[in-house]
């Protein structure tokens, strides 16, 4: 076998030049960082303590508003529905009484994510999918936050499912956002490997083009190493669809199944660029916008763009040779 099993960085101590992997003890404030001894719990404290008291905190938070609920349950139908959890997740947003758990929620998601640990990425996504199950009509509009989240934890077929399902599950308008009985993220197992032309359209989801993207290099870079690599030289797949298809790692030729991911991620790319000229590069350079901050409400073209790839970069950052396709394709534009 050319390819093994794509795996997560481990955990191991945060304290400066420590790598120990062994006998780890977690921070018990934001319970996503780990150290090897209190001592460099201790030693770390100083850089970690701003990030960690605000994830506490904001947990804190939520957890106070969520007792705050079930207290004035029922109280103010408008406020406060009857059995909120029980029977009004889907539609949180609907309600005035809601909405503040919801942006505490939100508060907790971001706190998490200025710590990028693999434990705070996987707290943020699981925190993430439980909101937008609680407002269906993601009014926080977290679904551009969850592809990015999803391919750093290497689940490239449950982001491209989720993807997938918001470009398809409304599109002739009559999809009843208040029916909780209505089909909810239930997309699975779709084919990665399909046509991409049901993504490119005119009402264009920056975070969600850049997911779907990466997906496709992902799988070009995993096709090309099947194809050259020789079975004693094992690498590490970068996606991990790749190598649940045993129809691929079983093909002596997949020549054409790799021409037709180079097509399809030329009209991923031709699409964005077609709508914002500067999007790909401002990827590929975004260092020097990492620390954009945006407004709370922004109708700035360029905005929209940023946010979008701040949520984007962390995951075409850590995929070895996506961020040089991408060059290859600004070249052969200019």
């Amino acid at each position: 076998m050319a390819l093994t099993n794509p795996s997560l960085p481990p955990r191991q101590c945060e304290a400066e030049d420590c790598e120990s992997r062994v006998d780890l003890l977690r921070c018990p404030a934001c319970h996503v960082v780990w150290y090897c001894s209190r001592e460099h719990r201790i030693s770390h404290r100083d850089i970690h303590k701003s990030e960690c008291d605000e994830v506490k905190n904001n947990r804190e938070e939520v957890a106070v508003e969520k007792e705050r609920l079930r207290d004035e349950q029922g109280k103010d139908p408008f406020g406060v529905p009857d059995r909120v959890f029980e029977e009004h997740s889907g539609h949180f947003w609907t309600y005035l009484g809601t909405q503040p758990y919801m942006k505490k929620k939100y508060r907790l998601i971001e706190s998490l994510l200025s710590i990028q640990t693999i434990d705070a990425i996987q707290a943020a996504l699981d925190t993430s999918m439980y909101t937008v199950r609680l407002d269906r009509r993601d009014h926080l509009v977290l679904r551009s936050k969850i592809p990015s989240l999803m391919l750093q934890l290497n689940k490239d077929q449950e982001c491209y499912d989720f993807v997938r399902w918001w470009y398809t599950c409304n599109p002739d308008g009559s999809y009843d956002w208040h029916d909780l009985s209505a089909p909810f993220l239930d997309t699975k197992n779709a084919d990665v490997f399909e046509p991409c032309d049901l993504f490119i359209n005119d009402t264009l989801n920056w975070a969600h083009i850049a997911a779907i993207t990466l997906i496709k290099v992902r799988l070009l870079i995993d096709l090309e190493s099947l194809q050259d690599a020789s079975p004693t030289t094992p690498k590490k797949a970068l996606s991990s669809v790749t190598l649940r298809r045993t129809d691929i790692m079983n093909s002596p030729d997949r020549t054409a199944r790799m021409n037709d991911l180079k097509t399809q991620i030329r009209k991923l790319y031709d699409c964005v660029h077609k709508a914002n000229k500067d999007f790909w590069q401002t990827l590929i350079d975004l260092s020097n916008n990492l620390l954009f901050i945006p407004p709370d409400r922004t109708e700035s073209r360029r905005d929209k763009m940023l946010v979008a790839l701040q949520r984007s970069y962390p995951a075409w950052e850590k995929t070895p040779g996506a961020t040089d396709r991408l060059s290859e394709l600004i070249i052969s534009t200019t």
